[in-house]
């Protein structure tokens, strides 16, 4: 039972790591692409005054 459980946390944490490293990620990429367009808007703001 010991070494099922020594398994799975083997197993697992990597698992978990990752995911949390995806949703990360998926964050940085979202804000990422909500800053790019703020960015664009306001030069394309700029642009047309």
């Amino acid at each position: 039972r010991k070494l099922i459980s020594y398994f799975s946390l083997i197993l697992w944490g990597p698992v978990r790591d990752n995911q949390r490293a995806v949703c990360s990620s998926w964050a940085l990429q979202c804000l990422g692409l909500v800053w790019n367009n703020r960015v664009i808007i306001v030069i394309n703001h700029l642009r047309m005054s």
